[in-house]
């Protein structure tokens, strides 16, 4: 996952060994620019609540297409740096296992919706209220085994 030619991509080969080994996946989704405490504590709450956590990230196009073209502050290689960093002792020493998470995803501006999820169909989705609507989490239910609602971590957002 951390090699310059795979960043960025879904490690299917990593995460069909851990279905394999019987550990429940995990998937959260964000654009993590200025990344504050709410996010930090988000993304442990999640790992809590699985055994292999994959972090989707969205790419600078796909957030300046949302949130307008002086957005993101942060680069998605800096912000996909800081996520691998979690939970790592020694900054630029990463070791298997040790990162929050185990394999963080970037998602392109042309992805189709809910590519990551129907890829990884994760055991949880792990999400805020106000990201799905209640229909799209009845579909979403289809595709993981269950998706849990998390309530905003902290007054930033």
């Amino acid at each position: 996952m951390y090699n310059d030619e795979n960043i960025g991509k879904l490690d299917i080969e990593a995460l069909e060994k851990a279905r394999s080994e019987g550990k429940k996946i995990g998937l959260v989704q964000g654009s993590w620019d200025q990344f504050h405490i709410g996010h930090l504590r988000y993304i442990k709450k999640a790992k809590a609540n699985c055994d292999y956590l994959i972090v989707g990230v969205d790419s600078d196009a796909k957030i300046q297409k949302r949130k307008g073209k002086n957005r993101p502050l942060i680069p998605e290689k800096e912000r996909y740096e800081m996520i691998k960093e979690l939970g790592v002792a020694k900054i630029n020493h990463y070791e298997p296992g040790k990162s929050i998470a185990d394999d963080i995803v970037i998602k392109s501006v042309d992805e189709k919706k809910w590519e990551l999820i129907k890829q990884v169909k994760p055991d949880v989705l792990i999400t805020i209220t106000e990201n799905y609507t209640n229909e799209e989490y009845n579909e979403l239910t289809k595709i993981c085994d269950s998706v849990l609602v998390l309530p905003r971590q902290a007054e930033t957002s």
